[in-house]
């Protein structure tokens, strides 16, 4: 049987797994065709919500304020195809915290802010599941929440996990990974 290809649109949200459970959403607030190429950008915007599981996201879904995302990020490809994200409904689109959102996205490749990166550790930073100060540089979080995006009282610093811990929630090649083995 042929599978159906699914046209994104913007405005289309997202279920996203941070782990067993715990899962948030994200919302695709640009869709940049590149011209000449079947290639695409997708930038998703990001908010503060943490659930138990898909369902709890369903079942919230009418009641939840979408207007301040907390990250808007051009992710590494398509939300279905390279990162197996569910599209649970569309939403309209009005960020107050981040009106003009769209001027930052470059006109030639698509970039918010010229990047593209993966969403996951900067999520699963944010909700309390990483290390805040895991990251080489140390505000790297800081630098891509929203403005006025206010930090969780639940975040952790890398004090806060067991060194077995760290080697399995951070990259193998992480330079802050690297340093806590080295000195111990």
């Amino acid at each position: 049987m042929a599978k159906t290809k699914i046209v994104l649109e913007e405005g289309m949200l997202f279920s996203i797994k941070l782990n067993e459970n715990a899962w948030t959403l994200g919302q695709l607030c640009n869709l940049f065709k590149i011209e000449g190429k079947r290639a695409e950008q997708y930038t998703l915007a990001f908010f503060n919500y943490l659930f138990s599981s898909e369902a709890e996201i369903k079942e919230e879904l009418q009641n939840l304020d979408l207007s301040k995302p907390i990250i808007i990020l051009t992710i590494n490809g398509n939300p279905i195809k390279n990162y197996g994200l569910d599209i649970i409904a569309t939403r309209e689109i009005n960020y107050q915290n981040v009106p003009n959102y769209k001027s930052e996205i470059s006109q030639s490749l698509g970039l918010y802010r010229n990047k593209s990166q993966d969403f996951d550790h900067i999520l699963k930073t944010f909700f309390g599941f990483h290390p805040w100060d895991g990251f080489y540089k140390e505000n790297y979080v800081d630098e891509v929440l929203t403005q006025g995006t206010v930090k969780r009282k639940d975040v952790k610093h890398l004090k806060d996990f067991s060194i077995e811990e760290l080697k399995q929630i951070m990259p193998t090649n992480s330079i802050k990974l690297k340093q806590i083995l080295e000195n111990q």
